[in-house]
Order: structure tokens, then C-alpha cells, then sequence
């Protein structure tokens, strides 16, 4: 009995079948390559839309667009400010501006700008500016060793020397204030001054050790000794149009009277602060110099 092949067909069928199974293996290929991932892709979306309704649904939060959209324009007009009203961002930037006033003042005088003080500031720098605090607020005759400021003649090799710069800084803006309102730096037991600078607190918006920062604060505990109007005039020149060193921690301890009098009141009129006060610094840099707020008085 005959049986035809393939071969045998007449010529238009072979045609017509390679055709039609190279349009099957066609589908099949688009299916597997294209539609099907497609299609998982657009199942996995869906399902993520539906968990992101569920969580949506359960805060309880409005779904209304125009009210949405009311809402953002005034949040954006709260971040971006209007023409009768600065926003977030202009009075963040003022701010920021006017606390890291007085060490860029320092930087731009020394060093021009951030990045030129970071990267150019030398150990030599540091002594340099050591020495010359020393003789600044030398007191009587006595001289001032290394301990003088709780931090040696030698930058200390574990730290970024501009950081211990600007800790000076910090130092020397302290006892100007101090010095000025006619406080005295307290002498401790061993006849070293009780000032020192405290570690070197950074502030990020990322909880990583790798976060970038924004804000560097430099802390300084001192005692002074001195009457109750010096303290006070010391404390009013802390934030001016020119300074901002915020006392952040205060602790007054009051001195007897030298002679105790009979018959006179024995007021005491000496007494002992301890204070912390910090200097704020941008180690990303400012673009152009501080601008301070019209809103803070000069204080003399």
C-alpha cells in the first residue's frame, strides 16, 4: 500500500506546512521569550500594587487627588518659600550659615575656603597657632606650658590636624569672650588652666558609619572665675551678629568672702562658672561667605 512522505506532497502543501511550523516555533519563541516574562513581570507588579493599597488603606490616610494635590503645593510652597515668606530651605541655609559663622571667618581669613583648609592645614600651622594663643592670654607673669589648654604643642598624630585647628579656634573665641567680659580663666591644682577641648561630635543624616556630614561641633569645657555681672556679659556675647559658641552645660559655684567681717553683710561677690560652649563647622564648605540674620542684634 502506498504511503506518501513529505517528499511526496505536492509543493504549494510542503510550502504551506514549513510555514505554518515556523509560525508555531515562532509563538512559541515570542511566548517563552517575551510574553511570558512579560507577563510575570506584570503579576509581580500587580501584586506589589495590591500590598501597597492594603498598607495605603490601612493608615486611614485620604485618597481624594485634589485634596492630595492642594497639600503638596503647600508643602511646596513650606520648602521653597513664597515671594512675602522665605521657606524651609532659605531659613535652613541661614541657619547653618550663621552657626558655623566664626570658624569660617578663621578659614576664609587663613585658609580661603573649606576645602584649601581640610587639605592644605599643617602640623606646623598647629603649633603656630598654639604659641600664639599662649602669649595671648598669658596671666601675670607666670608662664603657660602645654597643659595650659588640655592639648599639647604637637598636633596629635590620631587626628585630622585641621580638626585640632579648629579646636583651637574654638579654644581662643572662648577666652577672647571670657577675656573681654573680664572673667579669668580658673587654675587648676597643678597651676594648668581648667580648659580643654572635647572630642569632635559629627552629625549625619544617615545612621552608617560612611554617612555623609553636614555639621561638625567642637566642644570646649572651661572655668572661669569672676563676678556675677562679668558672667552675665560673657553669656550675652556668646550669640551675636558675629558669634555663635551656644553654652550648651552650666554649673556655678560660689567662693566665701576673703574676711568674714563682723557686723558687715559678707556678700559673696566671686564665683566659679564652668561652662561647655561648642563651635559649629560645614566640612562640605560654604559657597559664599556666612550671611547673618538681620534678626540678631550686635551685642557689644
Amino acid at each position: 500500500m502506498f504511503h506518501p512522505a513529505p517528499k511526496d506532497w505536492p509543493a504549494p502543501h510542503r510550502t504551506l506546512a514549513f510555514a505554518m511550523g515556523a509560525a508555531l516555533v515562532a509563538l512559541l519563541l515570542a511566548y517563552g521569550l517575551y510574553l511570558r516574562p512579560r507577563q510575570t513581570a506584570l503579576e509581580r507588579h500587580q501584586e506589589a500594587v495590591e500590598r501597597k493599597q492594603a498598607l495605603f488603606q490601612a493608615t486611614g490616610l485620604p485618597r481624594d487627588g485634589a485634596f492630595l494635590k492642594e497639600r503638596l503645593a503647600e508643602s511646596e510652597d513650606l520648602l521653597q518659600g513664597t515671594p512675602s515668606e522665605p521657606g524651609l530651605r532659605e531659613v535652613a541655609h541661614k541657619t547653618m550659615a550663621y552657626a558655623t559663622s566664626i570658624l569660617e571667618e578663621h578659614i576664609r581669613q587663613d585658609y580661603t575656603d573649606t576645602l584649601a583648609f581640610i587639605y592644605g592645614a599643617t602640623r606646623l600651622d598647629y603649633k603656630e597657632l598654639h604659641e600664639r594663643i599662649v602669649a595671648e592670654f598669658a596671666q601675670g607673669e607666670s608662664p603657660l606650658d602645654e597643659a595650659y589648654f588640655g592639648m599639647g604643642k604637637e598636633a596629635p598624630v590620631e587626628q585630622p590636624v585641621w580638626q585640632t585647628i579648629a579646636q583651637l579656634w574654638t579654644l581662643q573665641e572662648v577666652l577672647r569672650h571670657a577675656k573681654k567680659s573680664g572673667l579669668r580663666l580658673a587654675q587648676g591644682k597643678d597651676g594648668a588652666g581648667m580648659i580643654a577641648a572635647l572630642p569632635v561630635t559629627a552629625y549625619t543624616l544617615q545612621d552608617t558609619p560612611d554617612g555623609s556630614i553636614y555639621l561638625m561641633e567642637f566642644p570646649v569645657d572651661a572655668t572661669f572665675s569672676g563676678t556675677m555681672g562679668q558672667f552675665l556679659a560673657f553669656a550675652a556675647s556668646l550669640q551675636t551678629r558675629r558669634a555663635f559658641l551656644p553654652m550648651k552645660r552650666l554649673s556655678i559655684h560660689s567662693l566665701p568672702p576673703d574676711a568674714l567681717l563682723a557686723g558687715s553683710e559678707n556678700l559673696v561677690s566671686t564665683y566659679l562658672f564652668t561652662v561647655q560652649c561648642s563651635a559649629f563647622m560645614d566640612p562640605q564648605g560654604a559657597d559664599e561667605p556666612p550671611a547673618i540674620p538681620t534678626s540678631t542684634e550686635e551685642q557689644e
